[in-house]
């Protein structure tokens, strides 16, 4: 398989993440309709970028 040093013509689906350091992902949730999960998500960045931590995707 050959890879491309260069993402922008490359596929999004086989494009590879640079990255050092640790990385997580954000996965918020809510009980009801009635409740949103903006804030959750906001803290959820703030203590990521604390922790000096990559949020790759944020999942809602």
């Amino acid at each position: 398989m050959k890879t491309s040093k260069n993402n922008e013509n490359t596929p999004p689906e086989n494009r590879t993440l640079n990255l050092t350091g640790k990385k997580c992902l954000i996965y918020a949730r809510t009980s009801t309709a009635d409740q949103e999960n903006s804030n959750q998500v906001a803290q959820l960045q703030e203590y990521a970028h604390k922790q000096g931590w990559t949020v790759i995707i944020t999942l809602m």
